[in-house]
Order: C-alpha cells, then sequence, then structure tokens
C-alpha cells in the first residue's frame, strides 16, 4: 500500500518544476484516490449506493455531451 514516489531535483533545475513533477507523478499513481478511499470504513451497502450515483452521473454527463453535439 505504501509507494515510495521519488523525483530527483537535476542540476539548474528549479524547485518549482521539481514540485511539479512531483505532483503530476502522485496524481499517475492514484495516491491522494487511495489515501481517501482507506481513510474510513464504508459498509459494502453504502459503497454500492455510491458506485451506483457515479455511474448515473456519468450516464448524464455522456447524454449532455450526446446532446450537445447533436445540437
Amino acid at each position: 500500500m505504501c509507494r515510495v514516489i521519488r523525483v530527483v531535483v537535476g542540476e539548474g533545475e528549479s524547485i518549482d518544476s521539481a514540485l511539479n513533477r512531483f505532483r503530476r507523478k502522485c496524481e499517475q499513481a492514484q495516491l491522494l484516490q487511495d489515501i481517501k478511499r482507506t481513510s474510513h470504513y464504508v459498509k459494502p451497502s453504502q459503497e454500492r449506493r455510491l458506485q451506483a450515483r457515479k455511474a448515473l452521473r456519468r450516464l448524464r454527463r455522456q447524454m449532455q455531451r450526446l446532446n450537445r453535439l447533436n445540437a
């Protein structure tokens, strides 16, 4: 579960660019999503409800995109 993300700051490279690379690597590794998901217990029934809501939102978004393209 513990992932080590390393960013080596090159010579002449600014700290800001290294920090941006670190943030990108964290996003790609989905580190924050894992921490948020495992930080507290969610009952299986509630997990199913959340999954259904996400699916419904995703479907609505897709329908809106299709409507915009067809209009």
